[in-house]
């Protein structure tokens, strides 16, 4: 494990544009550190173009092209190095690790993927990044090539960033060394310690047209969870606009769970319903159904797909981790729910924590 926002030191990879170190940001699964740089024509501008000041404040999209035959997608890594021993005549050279899976709800280690990625010629998803001064961004030197085949109609692909602080001699998979997660609480508390992670579950629907049908993952962990919630989220949607959302199973422990096509009621509305009974090991999808009114979305308006763990069913140190967590990753009382209170050895860290924010899938426009 690296270390928890709090005191970290090393290579910092944002959860979304906004996000600095040990500070919060809007979103969870929009890291702008994964940079999709088209298919090698017209080739990526200089590497200094992405570490530059407007560089680092942008976000490159996320475009990425999957045809048959699988075309070429060149992808840089990027991270921001907090460690003050980094020097010219003393540089740190870290590993970048990039991987891909389905898009899902739940980034689970054991789904992240390595095939169909290269660099210089070689069949490896990882490469060094090197850092000589405290604050700098640095990127990887080479681009990783990735030739994903065609994803299920109505789905993407997510990017995965690890960037490995203290690397081994001899590369080792970091996917492979985690250890076991049976539990939402152990994903929850694995991405609270590691900024060194970044993912990249995003769509631009911009281009999709008036109405659309979007679908993403759900997996649960091995072990069959109490409870969590499931719904979208909107922030600057136009109240002409509906939107629903359909939930199939895993049936047949669960029944299909629907709600239709509706207006949204308010700009940043939240829609949530709580999903009991959901096996262990078991996968399922939510899939979102869109129809634009006469109002079309203003840039940066978006849906968000959302996975909520309601705080009862998080450890002590687990809660300790979200008191100081990113905003993005926090849903507290005092804005959506009635207060659950969570005493840890007589002092109250949970005060207003209600749950965390495990997954996100955002449908920009």
């Amino acid at each position: 494990m690296e270390h928890s926002m709090g005191n970290y030191i090393g290579f910092f990879v944002r959860d979304n544009l906004g996000q600095v170190p040990n500070q919060t940001g809007s979103s969870w699964s929009s890291c702008p550190d994964i940079i999709f740089a088209g298919t090698g024509n017209p080739a990526p501008p200089p590497l200094s173009t992405y570490t530059s000041p407007a560089g680092y404040a942008t976000d490159y999209g996320s475009t990425v092209y999957t045809t048959t035959p699988p075309t070429p997608n060149y992808t840089f890594l990027r991270a921001l190095n907090t460690n003050p021993a980094a020097t010219p005549q003393a540089p740190i050279t870290g590993r970048a690790w990039f991987y891909w899976v389905e898009s899902d709800l739940a980034l689970w280690p054991q789904n992240w993927n390595t095939g169909s990625v290269t660099v210089a010629g070689s069949a490896i998803n990882y490469q060094p990044i090197t850092t000589t001064a405290n604050n700098q961004v640095v990127i990887c030197n080479l681009p990783f090539i990735w030739t994903p085949p065609p994803p299920a109609a109505g789905t993407h692909y997510c990017g995965v960033s690890w960037i490995e602080n203290n690397p081994t001699a001899t590369p080792q998979n970091p996917a492979l060394g985690f250890g076991a997660f049976n539990t939402f609480n152990d994903l929850v508390n694995f991405v609270l310690q590691n900024p060194n992670m970044g993912w990249r579950n995003t769509t631009d629907v911009t281009s999709l047209g008036y109405t659309w049908t979007q679908t993403t993952g759900v997996t649960g962990p091995s072990t069959a969870p109490p409870m969590f919630y499931l719904g979208i989220q909107c922030k600057n949607m136009p109240t002409d606009a509906q939107l629903g959302y359909t939930i199939p199973g895993p049936i047949p422990s669960i029944a299909t769970i629907s709600s239709n096509l509706t207006p949204i009621s308010n700009p940043n509305m939240l829609n949530m319903v709580p999903i009991y009974g959901w096996p262990g090991n078991a996968v399922s999808s939510i899939t979102i159904y869109y129809k634009q009114g006469p109002t079309q979305p203003q840039t940066g308006a978006n849906v968000t797909v959302t996975l909520i763990i309601p705080g009862q069913q998080l450890a002590s140190d687990t809660l300790a981790l979200l008191k100081d967590a990113p905003e993005h990753m926090v849903l507290r009382s005092t804005l959506d729910f009635v207060v659950n209170r969570e005493t840890l050895a007589g002092v109250d860290i949970a005060y207003d924590i209600y749950a965390a924010v495990l997954g996100t899938m955002t449908y920009g426009f």
